[in-house]
């Protein structure tokens, strides 16, 4: 279904996840902040967000190149 804030939407759906899952993994390492061996676990939000960014981009390029050559695309 085409919308409006489609790619943004979609965008901040993925943020909103990546969000989460770090959330988790920080109360997972809080909760076991005196296990012994446990070693804490992150992620790094920044270069995970800007790959999304660079697929968004690379799609919006894509559509960019085929409206310049008359193609019809679909979104």
């Amino acid at each position: 279904m085409k919308t409006l804030f489609g790619k943004t939407i979609d965008i901040v759906q993925k943020a909103l996840e990546l969000r989460s899952k770090r959330n988790a993994l920080l109360a997972s390492n809080i909760a076991n902040v005196d296990t012994p061996g446990y070693k804490q676990k992150d992620i790094d939000f920044r270069k995970i967000m800007d790959g999304y960014m660079k697929e968004m981009e690379a799609g919006r390029d894509r559509i960019s190149k085929a409206a310049m050559k008359g193609s019809r695309v679909s979104f």
